[in-house]
């Protein structure tokens, strides 16, 4: 008897994903901008990021991009992004690839003191209640239509979830 494996997988258009969150945090008035990629550096992170820069350069705004990279073990790759937020200009947008990185970078700026002042703004993707619940104050995620795909994406296919 001959096995054949089949391994379906669904994804997102990321390029949409960062393009529509550049989009909403320029229409929030803000002036500073950061992208925190996924640990990994996966391939859907890494083009949901340049997506997201590409379209704020388009508009005349510099994007900081954080991609840990060979980074070894979670808390050195902690430090080094408590350095990046710290050294951001604020107020600032950061976007977070996905909910689990935004609850991470919440955490981060929470120790910094920066949540309290108003300082960042933190904005997730996936619209996950476990994760954007989780914390406080709640994070404001993009949510995709379960219809999305790479061959049926609309951009009326998104909202945003903001969290109060």
């Amino acid at each position: 008897m001959r096995v054949r494996a089949r391994c379906v997988s669904i994804s997102c258009d990321n390029r949409a994903v960062g393009r529509f969150a550049a989009e909403y945090l320029m229409s929030q008035q803000f002036e500073n901008f950061a992208y925190v990629s996924e640990f990994a550096g996966s391939c859907w992170s890494v083009e949901r990021g340049r997506a997201f820069e590409r379209r704020l350069r388009d508009s005349g705004y510099g994007v900081a991009v954080f991609s840990p990279y060979g980074v070894r073990g979670i808390d050195h790759e902690r430090k080094g992004l408590a350095e990046f937020i710290r050294k951001l200009p604020k107020p600032c947008a950061l976007l977070a690839c996905n909910d689990f990185r935004a609850a991470h970078l919440m955490s981060i700026c929470e120790e910094l003191g920066l949540l309290d002042e108003g300082q960042v703004f933190v904005l997730g993707v996936d619209d996950d209640p476990e994760i954007c619940y989780s914390i406080r104050p709640a994070i404001s995620s993009i949510r995709m239509s379960e219809k999305m795909s790479h061959s049926t994406f609309i951009e009326g296919d998104f909202c945003l979830s903001p969290k109060t």
